[in-house]
């Protein structure tokens, strides 16, 4: 598998590649503080599968960028172009919802 960055450490097919991993865990950490402000004294029905879609949004891409796909997304152009399904079709609309 090819590293794509110096920092990236790579394990069994999975590429941690820090400029991926901060970016989405700092989104993570704001969208769940943010819930906590705005639903935390008061219940909202629909708040918990609005939080449900974005970490869903959020695993699709880490899915799409993090595990043994991005390395077969190199060396393949069906691999890059699920990649490119993930991201605009699965992650997209699950964080907008």
């Amino acid at each position: 598998m090819l590293v794509l960055h110096a920092a990236d450490i790579e394990r069994g097919g999975w590429v941690l590649d820090p400029f991926v991993l901060l970016p989405l865990l700092l989104a993570a950490g704001l969208y769940l503080r943010g819930f906590a402000r705005l639903h935390g004294a008061r219940g909202n029905r629909g708040a918990g599968l609005r939080a449900a879609s974005f970490a869903a949004g959020i695993l699709a891409i880490l899915g799409a960028l993090a595990t043994p796909l991005e390395g077969e997304a190199e060396r393949s152009l069906s691999m890059h172009m699920t990649q490119h399904l993930l991201l605009a079709s699965v992650a997209t609309p699950l964080l907008l919802a």
